[in-house]
């Protein structure tokens, strides 16, 4: 008997096999096909390995059905020449074995029905094709396909095609259109798959059959009913109003100030796994979580709690791996987050039993804080550890950040079916088959879920998207995806390594609504983010935001990022957070090293001008919902935006811009109709300027006409044109953030002190504070305290470096045990070393040593 879990893979499985020790059947001439070609294109196919991989080459798998025209009727002879094709590119783990189990690179085609399938045809060019085909009644999961073949081209030791098609002569040296009759009667299918099991190209398919009924697809039998779960969770909560102040997020750390963060309304804040269960910690069931402080000393109570008083959501995304994990092998420490590293490369991967330590430890976050309380028996906190549940501070999880990354190679990547094993035993254990307490929504039934977010959001991201769900459908009773959000990234630069592009450039509204789309069709009831985007500001990173013409770089981050804000939300994106509030290093070329709203945490979070727009825009913006994009002429924007009932701030804001990249400037008459909230018959409309040392820009009144309209300057920088408020001056700069006290420094003057804060250090280590910088004193010296904040460094006649000049010296030998090399010190700093064993004998020469063999 087959259990559900056991079946997991299983299907793909099958897509995959090699059939061995067979001949080629003789070649047989085309015959023609027993039903119609079927009309098909390249929104009938996905891949099912997933993003960045199926199709990684110069074509996803859109190129086997985007020629149908061009590739006439094959079947009856009279094949077309098609130009592109499905080239999976050639890196090692795509393909067996090295792709672990669960198969390779593979694309599917979806029929979107039932059918009855007769014929099937493939156009090759040149070279060989080692791959599996398969039709599926019901899933490309299904357990059992209805029909599978292997065609293998080849050339044997008689130099002919080991296992070509049925209907073919030497595919790929002298027909270009190879198939298979497969039945008269049709074999009944809605996916057809096709599993690489090497490198090749595949120019087109041509698919021939019918509906298998006009009545709508076969009714399944309904399973019988399951007993209760041992834990039951409720149904997603319904999102909330998508409020602009909501909206506009950054990335951020529990390091960053709360007086950074505050320029967005929400945040989404980096966490790793290790922080919370460190040295020591067993991981589930015998977990001993921390979280304030935690194992790394960070304060995650406070942090959730100073940004929930501050009316910021928090969204907290968990990523990396315990060292319970990997502790055993440290360069796993970036692989997936299964339980164990011998589940790395087996069919474990796709099983969610696999991932229950993950789904302890996120049961542990939602009960703390979330807005429901558990039964102290359920919590797995470290003594001394504050007591709190339900705390309420945060609004959701995220389960991992770009699991489909394939830049770490096949151990870090998650296939969409493994993604979806995961995020399911996160969800609610598995719908309760997990042992308890596991799962986010069986500790806080209110709490949002996310999916981790992908590295991509076009359609390899939704074919991600797409697998997953068929995965639930086929592994989960309920057969619904679990989680409340579908999670995107997108950088305005296809390959990242040249230069950003203007959100217009990069179309970054049709990528969004592409998203939207889909989940209005398939998923109405899920929220899509996007939880990454932005632009370096250093001219050298490969994602870049050019100055040009009178803008610097920080005005096109800033302009770029506030475009790119109201583009998403023109296209319903439910949340979206720029990447990131601080930059990494503000002196690196490297890429997103400078994408931060401030400058590093070495120069005080200083805010650049992105900053101060980002904090305009969520001002302004705050408490209004998009109305949509109500002037699209030649490259001027506006968008339009009205306040909530019964909110305060403008009634009405208007957005205006020109989608160039050309410094252009233009006065421009704008209409403000309809009019809302009481601004009906206004004299005067509030314009605002982003200013990059503003909090509120430079605002002035400006009159409205009698036709409703006010007349602006235009240009690529947004300008706002706000109803139902008066100008403000312009707030100015906000004031440096001030360093925290290093502990160290508590009770010491501003200055140099000796560390042991006494007359003098025999260790010879002095601090500098208010920052707790240490220094230590050369060759060994003993720090002496002169008051005053000022110290001295005193020789030690004792230390092995005293009245040494910089060099390397020889020790002394008799200190150091029996059968050891002799040890020298390096000077100044006093490091201790040994000469190596097969020349263990230390000579001095100068200022340096020699290392030889003993007499």
């Amino acid at each position: 008997k087959m259990v559900p879990s056991q079946m997991l893979l299983t299907g793909v499985a099958v897509l995959l096999g090699v059939t061995a020790g067979t001949s080629a059947p003789p070649p047989v001439p085309p015959v023609p096909a027993a039903m119609p070609k079927l009309l098909l294109g390249p929104g009938n196919t996905f891949g099912l390995f997933g993003v960045g991989v199926s199709g990684g080459g110069a074509n996803d798998s859109r190129g086997l059905l985007d020629e149908q025209g061009l590739a006439g009727d094959p079947a009856s002879g009279s094949g077309g020449a098609v130009a592109s094709d499905w080239f999976m590119g050639y890196t090692p783990w795509y393909y067996p074995p090295t792709c672990g189990q669960g198969g390779g690179v593979t694309a599917v085609i979806d029929l979107g029905s039932p059918h009855l399938i007769s014929d099937i045809y493939a156009q090759h060019r040149s070279g060989s094709v080692v791959a599996r085909l398969s039709i599926n009644a019901d899933s490309p999961f299904d357990a059992t396909p209805a029909w599978s073949t292997v065609v293998n081209t080849s050339q044997n030791a008689k130099k002919q095609p080991t296992n070509p098609p049925y209907v073919c002569n030497g595919w790929g040296w002298m027909q270009p259109w190879c198939g298979w009759n497969i039945s008269r009667t049709g074999i009944p299918g809605r996916y057809i798959t096709i599993a690489a099991l090497e490198p090749c190209a595949i120019g087109e398919v041509v698919i021939y059959g019918k509906p298998a009924s006009t009545s709508g697809p076969r009714p399944r039998p309904p399973p019988p009913p399951p007993p209760p779960p041992p834990q039951l969770a409720a149904s997603a909560p319904s999102p909330p109003p998508r409020l602009m102040g909501q909206f506009i997020g950054v990335n951020s750390f529990v390091t960053n100030p709360l007086a950074r963060q505050n320029a967005a309304g929400s945040i989404r804040e980096y966490h790793d796994f290790q922080w919370d269960e460190g040295v020591g910690d067993k991981c589930f069931p015998s977990e001993q979580a921390k979280f304030s402080p935690d194992y790394s000393g960070f304060d995650s109570d406070g942090f959730y709690n100073r940004t929930f008083s501050s009316g910021i959501q928090v969204h907290a995304v968990l990523q990396g791996r315990p060292l319970c994990q990997f502790a055993d092998n440290a360069s796993t420490s970036g692989f997936k987050c299964v339980d164990s590293n011998t589940m790395l490369g087996t069919a474990a991967t796709a099983d969610p039993r696999s991932y229950t330590q993950l789904a302890g430890h996120l049961f542990q976050y939602a009960a703390r804080y979330g807005r429901t309380k558990v039964p102290p028996s359920q919590i797995r906190m470290a003594p001394g550890q504050p007591p709190l549940t339900g705390a309420g501070w945060l609004e959701g999880l995220e389960v991992r950040n770009e699991p489909n990354g394939g830049w770490a190679g096949r151990e870090a990547y998650s296939t969409p079916y493994e993604h979806a094993a995961l995020l399911s035993a996160c969800f609610d254990g598995h719908e309760g088959s997990l042992p308890t307490p596991t799962g986010i929504r069986n500790a806080d039934p209110t709490m949002l879920v996310s999916m981790g977010g992908l590295s991509g959001a076009g359609y390899l991201a939704l074919s991600h998207v797409k697998v997953m769900k068929l995965w639930f459908q086929k592994n989960r009773k309920d057969g619904k995806f679990p989680a409340d959000i579908l999670n995107f990234h997108f950088y305005c630069n296809d390959d990242q390594v040249s230069k950003g592009d203007s959100p217009e450039e990069c179309d970054i509204e049709d990528v969004a609504r592409n998203l939207t789309a889909w989940r209005d069709a398939n998923e109405p009831q899920m929220q899509v983010w996007l939880t990454e985007f932005g632009y370096d500001t250093n001219q050298h990173s490969p994602n870049l935001a050019p100055a040009y013409g009178q803008y610097d770089a920080e005005d096109v981050q800033g302009m770029w990022l506030v475009r790119s804000y109201i583009y998403l939300a023109v296209a319903g994106v439910d949340r979206a957070h720029m990447f990131m509030l601080a930059n990494v290093d503000d002196t690196s070329g490297n890429k997103f090293s400078t994408s931060g709203l401030t400058l590093a945490e070495e120069s005080s979070y200083a805010p650049k001008k992105s900053w101060y727009f980002i904090a305009t825009l969520t001002r302004m913006l705050a408490n209004t919902t998009c109305k949509g994009m109500v002037v699209r002429s030649g490259d001027l924007r506006v968008a339009r935006f009205e306040r909530g009932a019964g909110l305060g701030g403008p009634t009405v804001v208007l957005v205006a811009w020109l989608g160039s990249k050309t410094g252009t400037i233009q006065r421009t008459t704008v209409s403000l109709n309809p009019t809302v909230g009481g601004s009906e018959g206004a004299s005067t409309a509030t314009v605002i300027t982003l200013l990059g040392n503003s909090t509120n820009g430079q605002q002035r009144a400006v009159s409205v006409s009698s036709e409703n309209a006010v007349t602006i300057t235009v240009s690529e920088m947004p300008t706002f044109v706000a109803l139902g408020m008066d100008p403000e001056p312009p707030s100015g700069p906000v004031p440096p953030i001030t360093p925290p006290p290093n502990p160290l420094c508590a009770e010491r003057a501003i200055g140099l002190s000796c560390s042991n804060a006494t007359t003098s250090g025999a260790d010879g280590v002095y601090i500098a504070c208010p920052d707790g910088t240490p220094g230590t004193c050369p060759n060994g010296g003993t720090c002496v305290d002169d008051g005053n904040g000022t110290v001295h460094c005193a020789e030690n006649p004792a230390s092995a470096c005293a009245a040494k000049a910089m060099g390397l010296y020889c020790s002394n030998a008799s200190a150091t045990p029996a059968g050891w090399p002799d040890p020298y010190v390096v000077c100044p700093a006093v490091l201790p070393r040994f000469c190596p064993v097969e020349s263990p004998q230390c000579t001095q020469v100068g200022a340096t040593i020699r290392c030889g063999l003993r007499p």
